[in-house]
C-alpha cells in the first residue's frame, strides 16, 4: 500500500508529519528539534522514495542553516 501512494500524497504526508513534530515540541531546542524531524525523514525514506528524500532532506537543512544565523 506504501508504495501505491502518489508523489501528492507522500508530499503531504511528509507535512503533515513535520507539523506534528513542531506542534508537539514548541519548547524543544531547535537543534533537538531538526534532529527529530531527520529522524523521521529518515524512518520515511522508503515510503518518500529517494528522490522526495532527498529534496525533504535539503529543505531542512536549509531551514536548519537559517535558524543557526538567526
Amino acid at each position: 500500500m506504501e508504495k501505491q501512494m502518489g508523489y501528492e500524497e507522500r508530499k503531504s504526508t511528509s507535512l503533515v508529519l513535520q507539523k506534528i513534530v513542531e506542534k508537539l515540541c514548541p519548547d524543544q531546542d531547535p537543534t533537538d528539534r531538526f534532529a527529530s524531524r531527520k529522524c523521521k525523514l529518515d524512518e520515511l525514506r522508503d515510503v518518500l522514495g529517494d528522490e522526495l528524500y532527498q529534496t525533504k532532506l535539503q529543505q531542512l537543512n536549509e531551514e536548519f542553516l537559517k535558524a543557526l544565523a538567526l
